[in-house]
């Protein structure tokens, strides 16, 4: 048979399909063999005859082509629909009149399962986090979805690999938020919610390892470094260990509590009563003398000393635990 035959159209459901075979292309030879299946399982959104049947022989042209037939559409992901005898050969009359067909008859029925995975709580939960601390500024902020309300589980399709959030709230601290997720399975959207979720966001900060006293110096043993959520944490918490190092606390501290720059000093170099070196230096001249401190001070700080000798008051700024230039203006 060397004419060609023409193109044939199926429509099944609310899509059209046009299957071309070319008889031309093999003459009077025999199709392939067809066994089919008692069940049968699919991915997609049709049911195909290369599903519901297993088509033995060379691997050709027209095998794809039989084995790409439709039969009807798939049923809902995680359920099931029955394939009827009719339904199978209304697909297969498809097939030009001129191929032969060494193929039993269909069974009466065959039961179709399409293919889907429950969508739960915690996947949810997992996506939700993962869009939220993909668009967090900075990189030491941990999210942590806790519970996902207001929805029911839902099989998604096999193809259904991608998703798209939208939250409707701004994320400051963390707290119940509304998210609608969009999922997308061969570039068409297959399903679509709208959940309630608490998400609680940690940062990483400097807490004490132990109990810290009023004035007690603060040294690396004294710090540990943890995640704290952020509805918990005051705004001065301090995030880097080396800033508070050397300096001391101006309240007692319970172990595991953020550590504040507002409780925080740096110890003064001078107190009441220390007897220091006081200096005076202009041009080549250098005049020196002892003076007891009268108030305490740091580093810079102006303070109030008495000349020993004299017992005359003096002002000067601390220069460090043992000298303090004379401050004559």
């Amino acid at each position: 048979m060397k004419n060609s035959i023409r193109m044939l159209g199926i429509t099944m459901g609310f899509g059209l399909l046009s299957l071309g075979f070319s008889a031309g292309a093999w003459g009077a030879e025999y199709g392939p063999r067809m066994l089919f299946k008692s069940r049968a399982t699919v991915s997609g959104g049709w049911i195909r005859v290369g599903d519901v049947a297993v088509l033995q022989g060379p691997r050709s042209a027209l095998t794809e082509e039989i084995n790409r037939l439709p039969i009807k559409e798939a049923p809902a992901p995680g359920e099931a629909a029955v394939v009827t005898r009719r339904e199978i050969e209304s697909a297969l009359t498809a097939v030009p009149e001129g191929i032969r067909r060494p193929w039993e008859p269909a069974p009466l029925e065959i039961i179709v399962t399409r293919e889907g995975r429950v969508l739960g709580a915690e996947e949810i939960g997992r996506i939700i986090a993962g869009h939220i601390r993909k668009n967090l500024p900075g990189g030491n902020i941990q999210v942590e979805v806790r519970e996902v309300r207001n929805f029911e589980e839902v099989t998604l399709p096999a193809e259904a690999r991608s998703c798209k959030v939208w939250i409707s709230e701004p994320l400051r601290k963390g707290g119940w938020v509304r998210a609608n997720l969009v999922f997308f399975g061969n570039g068409k959207e297959t399903e679509r919610l709208t959940v309630s979720a608490r998400v609680d966001l940690y940062q990483q900060v400097v807490v004490a390892d132990r109990y810290l006293k009023r004035h007690q110096e603060i040294q690396a043993e004294d710090l540990q470094v943890l995640p704290v959520n952020l509805q918990q944490l005051p705004p001065d918490a301090v995030t880097n260990p080396g800033e508070v190092l050397g300096k001391r606390m101006i309240v007692n501290l319970n172990a595991r509590e953020p550590l504040r720059a507002s409780l925080l000093e740096v110890p003064p170099l001078v107190k009441k009563g220390d007897v220091v070196n006081v200096i005076l230096e202009r041009n080549s001249l250098r005049i020196s003398c002892l003076a007891e401190i009268k108030e305490t001070g740091r580093k810079g700080d102006r303070v109030k000393l008495v000349n020993l000798g004299s017992r005359k008051e003096l002002f000067g700024r601390v220069v460090d635990a043992g000298t303090v230039q004379l401050d004559i203006n």
